[in-house]
């Protein structure tokens, strides 16, 4: 009886964090709204503390997609902000959704020659998403080569985690991620 009645208990609370995360992530939805008409690229983008990082950061994945859908429909489309789309999407596994937005953010000006292979990233990322595997390693490969670049190097610590477990969610490669946090 006193198993059951902790596991109830366990159970209520998990449920009761989740209805607090679902409305907490609603507020902040709600909150940087309210911020797009004026708020810059940089700031929406790549300033942490704002923006659609807000969300990203406090796991609100569905809501962060929302909002990068608002500014993009509202502002010049960046390629950089489409890849996040798609990573949000892939977080919730709607992998169709992912694919598409991860393909608009592709940069047709990106020369060959390019030292910072984003085009290779980003085909990588759609080949996983899509589970075609011998496409993945293609594209893979082309980052690996140009490793010398830090972006790449970056870059390539997803990749190689995707690569070493290729079936799995991308939510839970993440998590994996995570737990071993780049040394700075």
């Amino acid at each position: 009886m006193r198993i059951l009645l902790f596991v109830f208990l366990v159970l209520e609370l998990d449920l009761s964090r989740a209805a607090d995360t679902h409305g907490n992530c609603e507020a902040l939805l709600t909150q940087a709204v309210g911020t797009l008409p004026e708020i810059t690229l940089e700031q929406f983008d790549r300033t942490e503390g704002k923006g659609w990082r807000v969300l990203e950061t406090a796991k609100c994945y569905p809501e962060a997609e929302v909002l990068l859908t608002q500014y993009l429909a509202t502002h010049e489309p960046q390629s950089s902000l489409f890849l996040h789309l798609g990573q949000m999407q892939l977080r919730q596994e709607k992998r169709g959704a992912a694919a598409a937005s991860l393909q608009k953010s592709l940069r047709p000006s990106e020369q060959p020659n390019s030292p910072f292979k984003f085009n290779a990233f980003v085909s990588a990322l759609i080949a996983f998403t899509e589970q075609d595997r011998p496409r993945f390693d293609v594209h893979f490969a082309v980052v690996h080569a140009g490793s010398d670049n830090f972006g790449n190097r970056q870059n390539m610590r997803l990749l190689s985690a995707l690569s070493e477990n290729f079936n799995a969610k991308y939510l839970d490669i993440l998590a994996v991620l995570e737990k071993n946090p780049l040394k700075k």
